[in-house]
């Protein structure tokens, strides 16, 4: 379970199913290589414009990425990090924390209004944090032990 704020409000997410973390990767797949590089780039300068200019480049592979996703697979992920997902209510000396769906999935939509886009980036980017983390750490086997792994022989019957 993972904990962030977005704006003035605390969130936070359950783990999705290993089903659903197969279907947002796989989906999620033309984005990913731009989304690697942008993890890779340092913050520019706000007095840097041609910093600024090479960020603003290095961003528009993943816009570009981002908007030929089919609107299926935008509403898949959408809609997959935003239901397991809550919002605390009350605390602040208004009594103990309640948590609450943020996404209703019979109707489909959010759960409350200030939720928009700029908000729901930030929480399906939390999710995905939380849920694919473990596939940067995928390395395939060492050379020693691929050549150790013989492909099975032939069968041949006694002659």
């Amino acid at each position: 379970m993972a904990e962030f704020r977005v704006g003035e409000h605390s969130y936070r997410s359950r783990k999705l199913n290993l089903r659903q973390q197969w279907h947002v990767f796989r989906r999620l797949g033309p984005v990913m290589g731009p989304i690697a590089h942008l993890l890779t780039m340092q913050p520019p300068d706000p007095n840097d414009t041609e910093a600024i200019d090479r960020q603003m480049d290095a961003i528009m592979p993943f816009l570009n990425a981002l908007a030929r996703m089919p609107e299926e697979d935008v509403n898949y992920v959408l809609s997959t990090c935003l239901a397991v997902t809550q919002r605390a209510q009350g605390g602040n000396g208004a009594g103990p924390v309640a948590w609450a769906d943020v996404w209703n999935a019979a109707a489909g939509r959010e759960m409350f209004e200030d939720i928009d886009f700029g908000v729901s980036a930030q929480i399906v980017w939390n999710v995905i944090q939380e849920n694919l983390a473990g596939f940067s750490s995928i390395r395939p086997l060492p050379m020693a032990a691929q050549d150790t792994v013989q492909p099975p022989t032939a069968l041949t019957s006694p002659g």
